[in-house]
């Protein structure tokens, strides 16, 4: 035998494993998890339990405590829960719950409507008690903890109850009620206390100025023929409002019974518990009264209703048939002041301040004065922040005929609104200023509320037709039959930010019940040119569009009849049923031919798709067929070509959804998916040649492996494999929701495969990768190491390669730290080393060290740069460069030609082959012939020096100069302002056979880091000085000649060539001049003396003339490879003979003969440095 205590575990292990599992699972539900621990007693007279839990998606958000129930055991069993004690030691409420997900999304079922809930079991509770409740700051906007003590009591006919809690957190504060009433005897008490200090709840929750000391106290008892209450509220123990409600017997009617008559009578002056700007509102003064009689046949009398305040008057009575009909009604309603002078007087209504300058509201109906009622109202001057109203005007007029079999009323009611201004211009230009409509009305005590003649008018906007409204108390039935029609979408455009156009016209009828959910209804829309600003969209909307519903939803479920919607080539098909365990539903979609949606897309495309419930689990299936599909993404483009066939068959069944198949082929791509349980899926899919994406390798890629449920979370476990070493491994877990990852992925793969997608940039070698990815997805989860240990990289524009590369990319913290090393082809190296946040803006902090790095352009400079630059600041925009530089032997080439090549224009190339495209984008000439949709240009700020002491060298059309100095580059990468220049060391200047020493020079740098040349020489002829400059950006410089005193160019060209003004010239020498000058201009061609020496066949042939004007000829020509024979002749008849013999490349033997009988030889050594 056991020791009681062992029994008592053992029943309480006993008790948890059972009840405690039943109560769990059945409190528990769609958002909603209850958790109980330490129940006892469960088949005891009493039950305890130490916590329970109740929690939604956010986590627990109710705790109770130290629960206790004495309870009918033998009540359980029938449905029933009887309580005689319910006692808490503490209540947690931590906020309120959330509502679930599925709870917001209606079920394809209807339910009926019911006042009242069905309840589960029935409760008498003896005893309630909690120590203490602790209401959180998201209950009621402040923490607040309570102890509460009562009782409930209900039997028969007869009810009880009592309820008082008192705040325990500092702050004064209690709330009592104790009340009763016995349906036989027909005795009635209330007792209400409320009573709180300073900063209390109630104060707090009202709004009230200040949160005053509040007391409220309702009191009252007798019978309901003489029952009476006093209410009394008062703030810092000063009455506010103060008045009676009774309950009376009423004088007997003819049939002897008796009424229950009613009197309610508050007043006082509300202006203490209102802000200030309402005392113009309420006065000192505010009135609330109402008497009448409720006769047990059914007719009511209100004899009077008077609301009172200093803007608002409200006068009324009603008294209404044993039927329900009305005998007679009055209302006046006056608000504000007619007078236009007056201030518009504020309301006291939540929201924005709403202001009315005065209104009026009449409505009236005597039966003994005839069977006409009438109604009128107008309100004037209506301002809010977010809208205002001119005028709004209500009119109506009808009958009410009373019958013995059949009551009815009648009538016609009008409304019209001026002056209507919303703030928001987007509404205003929607809904226009003004707003109309009106309808005409009938019922009768048998038959629906009929509202015929609809019709409803704003800006390019009509609805009309008729609504019928019945079955008022199972649900209210809403029948309409309406049509609207809006001519002109674009005046919603602005609304939601769409360029609208067009026009929709549209129709609906049927019936819906408003209280359940049911409908059946069938509509239309029909649409004509919509433009949604969506080019794709535009296209297939252009025309006619139109779509069909035909659908009724019930208790068994959402019915389609027919559902249809066609536009351009897209036509879209479904009917069937969506119900609980019952569905039958299907669906086709058919796009005929893409190329309707314009642009670069074609093919086309049909999908089928069903669900179906079969012995309790529902099938999902998805069959489609696409033709030449293309998007205008090349690669994409490829994938797609040739016929695609997918299919795709799924299963739920108890809440759990199952992938069974999913299939994916066309001649380039294939993929699989195989549902192997109900919770893990075989993946495998396989593209035929990787050379559709990357042209440098060919060959298939696999991918395959696994994905699966673990609990909560997805696990993976996927490998791929392709040529060019491509292997990647991922594996490991993905919340269900998912929030968080938990994934290793590892693999190697050619950095060529990228090559497509940096074009026209190319980089090859292998790049190794070991990552995890822990957190939340994305680049902040990542973490680990990728490297490329060799690999090179081409970057044609900026005439830029590197080899060698030694890329350590280390991630982690939300950063990658780069370590990079690479040498450059031509000589030189760089290294790349600091981190990168890896979210934008991207903020670095990097180094990058250059060592005799040697950087050329053919045509212009040739460089080797060494130093170190920081880059630091977020690369996405605003990252500052700064450091020092300094240049080794630098030359900065001037072109052969100056001036006289034309730009190349503007060229619009339509429908260019894709690689005439690609060759384009690598010649950077992609957008030329029109503006592009390019983003703005990333700007970084710039502080650079660049030291080159000497050894900067200029040369090219007759220039030779050495510079040196120092060159700062400020401003922004988009915006360069250099300080500082290049200055001259030395140099001269060739021009026409003339040499020059330069006087003055510099190099500085532009914007687009164009040297920008500055060179002058000066000669001096006799009385003349002569100024030669050579100035511009170093792609083409400008030459001009100016002189002192002034002279026009070909003079000056004349005395610097010839030493002789131009009047002085030979003919000859006049022809070598305009060679000069159209060469200068950069269109002389050979020249004329050029051209005689190719007809000539030499190889050197030149005419001048001696300062006395003396003509020569010289002409020389190549005997052989190495020997070189000229001949020269002057006017006066000397001849000269000269031979050269190159007996290697630096030594070279000279001998002349003249006809004068002189001669010469030597041997002459020669080297460049």
């Amino acid at each position: 035998m056991q020791p009681p205590a062992a029994e008592d575990a053992a029943q309480s292990a006993q008790d948890r494993d059972w009840l405690t599992g039943m109560i769990e699972d059945k409190l528990s539900g769609d958002g909603r998890q209850i958790r109980v621990d330490g129940f006892r007693g469960a088949f005891s007279s009493k039950a305890t339990f130490d916590q329970l839990t109740v929690s939604d998606a956010s986590g627990p958000w109710l705790t109770i405590r130290g629960g206790t129930m004495s309870w009918s055991r033998a009540a359980l069993l029938t449905g029933k829960v009887e309580i005689s004690e319910l006692t808490a030691t503490e209540i947690d409420i931590d906020r309120r719950p959330e509502t679930p997900a599925s709870a917001m999304a209606p079920a394809p079922e209807a339910k009926p409507f019911r006042l009242l809930p069905d309840l589960p079991v029935s409760v008498n509770i003896g005893k309630l008690s909690v120590g203490k409740l602790a209401l959180g700051a998201p209950v009621l906007g402040e923490a607040v903890t309570l102890t509460l003590d009562g009782n409930l009591s209900l039997s028969g006919t007869d009810a009880k109850a009592k309820l008082a809690m008192t705040r325990l957190d500092g702050t004064k504060g209690s709330f009592s009620f104790t009340g009763g009433y016995s349906e036989g005897k027909r005795q009635l008490s209330v007792d209400l206390l409320v009573d709180e200090g300073q900063g209390g709840l109630v104060s707090k929750l009202a709004k009230l100025p200040g949160s005053p000391a509040l007391t409220l106290a309702v009191a009252g008892s007798g019978p309901l023929d003489a029952f009476s209450s006093d209410v009394v509220l008062s703030t810092d123990s000063q009455p506010r409002v103060t008045g009676k409600v009774t309950l009376s017997a009423a004088a007997p009617a003819a049939d002897g019974t008796k009424g229950q008559g009613f009197a309610v009578n508050l007043a006082g002056d509300l202006t203490p518990l209102l802000p200030d700007e309402y005392r113009d509102f309420f006065g000192t003064q505010s009135k609330l009264s109402a008497t009448g009689v409720s006769m047990p046949d059914g007719s009511f009398s209100l004899s009077d209703l008077t609301v009172a305040s200093q803007a608002l008057n409200v006068q009324g009575r009603l008294a209404t048939l044993p039927s329900g009909m009305p005998d007679s009604f009055s209302l006046n309603v006056a608000l504000g002041s007619e007078d236009t002078a007056a201030a518009p007087v504020l309301l006291p209504v939540s929201g924005p301040e709403t202001r009315v300058q005065s209104a009026t509201l009449r409505l009236f109906y005597d039966r003994s004065r005839g069977q006409g009622w009438t109604l009128s109202g107008v309100l004037n001057g209506l301002s809010r922040a977010d809208l205002a109203l001119g005028q709004v005007k209500l009119a109506g007029n009808g009958l009410v005929s009373l019958a013995e079999q059949t009551d009815a009323a009648s009538g016609r009611i009008n409304f019209n609104v001026t002056g209507l201004a919303p703030a928001d211009p987007a509404l205003a230009e929607a809904v226009g200023p003004t707003l109309d409509g009106s309808t005409v009305f009938d019922w009768t005590s048998t038959h629906p509320l009929n509202l015929t003649n609809l019709v409803l008018n704003g800006r390019d906007l009509a609805l009309t037709g008729a609504v019928s409204i019945g079955n008022l108390a199972e649900g209210i039935d809403i029948m309409p039959d309406l049509v609207l029609d809006a001519r002109d979408l674009r005046h919603y455009a602005a609304l939601t930010g769409r360029p609208l156009a067009g026009a929709i016209e549209g129709t609906v009828k049927g019936k819906l019940t408003a209280l359940s959910g049911a409908f059946d209804l069938d509509a239309s829309l029909s649409g004509q040119d919509l433009k949604t600003g969506i080019a794709e969209s535009d296209a297939l909307l252009s025309g006619r569009s139109q779509i069909e519903v035909s659908a009724a939803r019930d208790e068994t479920g959402l019915t389609i009849r027919q559902f249809s919607a066609n536009a351009h080539t897209l036509s879209v098909t479904a009917a069937g049923v969506l119900a609980t365990g019952a569905s039958d539903l299907t669906a086709e979609v058919a796009l005929r031919d893409l190329g309707s949606l314009g642009g670069r897309y074609r093919g086309s495309a049909d999908l089928k798709a069903s669900i179906l419930d079969v012995d309790g689990e529902r099938r999902y299936t998805l069959d489609g067929t696409a033709t030449n599909l293309a998007f205008g993404q090349e690669t994409a483009d490829r994938l797609l070509a040739g016929n695609t066939v997918v299919t795709a068959r799924a299963a739920t069944r108890d809440g759990v959804t199952r992938l069974t198949a999913l299939n994916l082929q066309n001649p380039q791509l294939s993929a699989k998916a195989e549902g192997t349980s109900a919770t893990a899926v075989r993946l495998s899919a396989r593209l035929a040649n990787i050379g559709l994406i990357t042209p440098k390798y060919s060959g298939p890629v696999t991918v395959e492996g696994t994905l699966g449920q673990q609990g909560s979370n997805y696990a993976l476990d996927l490998k791929a494999g392709g040529p060019g070493g491509l292997q990647a491994v991922v594996a490991g877990t993905v919340a269900g929701n998912l929030a968080t990852t938990d994934l290793t992925i590892r693999g190697k793969a050619d950095t060529a495969l990228a090559n497509n997608f940096i074009d026209p940039q190319s980089v090859e070698g292998t790049v190794s990768f070991d990552l995890k990815m822990q957190g939340k997805p994305g680049l902040n989860a990542l973490s680990g190491r990728i490297e490329a240990p060799n690999a090179s990289l081409n970057v044609p524009a900026a005439s830029l390669a590197l080899q060698n590369i030694r890329l350590v990319a280390t991630l982690g913290g939300g950063k990658v730290t780069l370590d990079t090393r690479a040498a450059i082809k031509g000589g030189g190296s760089l290294t790349l080393s600091g981190p990168v946040t890896l979210t934008a803006p991207f903020q670095s902090n990097l180094k990058l060290v250059l060592s005799q790095t040697r950087l050329r352009d053919p045509e212009l400079y040739d460089t080797r740069i060494s130093g170190t630059l920081g880059i630091a600041g977020p690369l996405a925009g605003g990252a500052a460069i700064t450091g020092r530089l300094s240049l080794g032997t630098t030359e900065i080439r001037v072109p052969s030609s100056l001036g006289g090549t034309a730009e190349i224009p503007d060229i619009s190339h339509r429908g260019a082959p894709v690689k005439v495209t690609r060759t384009l984008s690598r010649a950077g000439l992609l957008h030329m012939g029109g503006e592009g949709s390019r983003g703005a240009a990333v700007s970084y700020r710039l502080d650079v020096t660049i030291d080159a002491p000497n050894q900067v060298y200029v040369r090219g059309r007759g220039l030779d100069a050495e510079l040196g100095g120092s060159l700062r580059l400020t401003g922004t990468t988009a915006n360069i302002v250099p300080v500082g220049h290049f200055t001259l060391v030395r140099g001269r200047l060739d021009v026409l056979a003339k040499r020059f020493t330069l006087t003055d020079g510099q190099v500085a740098m532009q914007g687009t880091l164009t040297p920008w040349l500055l060179f002058v020489a000066t000669a001096n002829q006799e009385d003349t000085t002569i100024t030669i400059q050579l100035e511009g950006e170093a792609t083409q410089p400008k030459l001009t000649l100016t002189s002192s005193p002034e002279l026009p160019e070909d003079e000056i060209l004349a005395r610097l060539l010839f030493n002789k003004g131009l009047t002085n010239l030979s003919a000859l020498q006049a022809a070598q001049l305009a060679s000069a000058v159209a060469t200068l201009a950069g269109k002389g061609g050979d020249g004329i003396i050029a051209k005689l020496r190719k007809n000539f066949g030499m190889d050197d042939l030149d005419v001048g003339t001696d300062d006395n004007g003396n003509t020569s000829l010289r002409a020389g020509r190549y005997l052989s490879k190495k020997v070189y024979s000229d001949v020269a002749v002057d006017s006066l008849g000397q001849t000269e003979l000269n031979l050269n013999l190159d007996i290697n490349s630096h030594v070279t033997a000279r001998g002349t003969v003249g006809s004068g009988g002189d001669s010469s030889v030597g041997l002459f050594f020669q080297k460049d440095y």
